[in-house]
């Protein structure tokens, strides 16, 4: 027969391992959430790069084709094209306190509607236009192929980059 001190301490080690688990419990759900937490960043640090290369192929893509075409240029910024080839994409600005959609990136903050000056010739450039990445790109923008990204570009040569007139 089991004398009191041994069923107490039987008692008392249940509860000690009962404590150990319930920590290294919540130990694993701590570093579960913030294991998710560090794959979220990791996903959206390799999206922005994505977007980042993909802009600067279609950059060196326009600059290799006015180069082979013997075409000389001062400034290219990203233009759309026909849809689904360049979905334009939509990005609500706050703009005074009211919500305005463009599809261009606004850095002369001049609040032109479509990114172009006012009397727009097929020499002139206006704002870099946002390009649209596609779940799809095969596919037209819509509730079963929506944006992943967005981007935008601007070359400027380098003559042109160090001249403080221009």
């Amino acid at each position: 027969m089991k004398t009191t001190s041994q069923r107490g301490l039987a008692l008392v080690s249940s509860l000690i391992m009962l404590g150990l688990v319930t920590v290294l419990a919540i130990a694993f759900i701590g570093l579960s959430r913030r294991e998710r937490h560090s794959v979220e960043v990791t996903k959206k640090t390799t999206e922005a790069k994505l977007m980042a290369d993909a802009s600067l192929a279609r950059a060196q893509v326009e600059v290799m084709e006015r180069l082979r075409n013997n075409i000389n240029f001062q400034l290219i910024t990203s233009t759309n094209g026909v849809p689904p080839v360049d979905p334009f994409v939509p990005v609500t600005y706050t703009v005074n306190g009211t919500g305005v959609d463009r599809t261009f990136l606004d850095l002369n903050r001049n609040s032109g509607l479509s990114g172009f000056p006012e009397s727009t010739t097929t020499t002139e450039t206006g704002d870099p236009q946002w390009i649209g990445m596609l779940e799809d790109p095969t596919q037209p923008h819509g509730p079963d192929n929506r944006f992943t990204g967005r981007y935008a570009y601007m070359v400027v040569p380098a003559s042109k980059a160090t001249g403080l007139e221009w």
